[in-house]
């Protein structure tokens, strides 16, 4: 698979998660809340005690299930 570069911070806010991966800021939330992403690896709370998503991380999970 190609890698992609993200133009942007490596942990991001929900709001710009949503947007680079066309996944609901409610549904991150969710699987973050379920245990479904690890925390320090797909999501972090900041030293500010905001929730970070890391965007190269939840690629690697989706290619994760992909069958190939």
């Amino acid at each position: 698979m190609q890698q992609f570069v993200y133009p942007c911070a490596r942990w991001v806010r929900p709001k710009l998660f949503a947007e680079l991966t066309g996944m609901t800021e409610k549904a991150a939330e969710g699987r973050r809340l379920k245990g479904e992403w690890p925390e320090g690896r797909v999501w972090c709370r900041a030293p500010d005690n905001q929730i970070r998503y890391n965007v190269a991380e939840y690629d690697k999970w989706v290619e994760s299930s992909m069958m190939i």
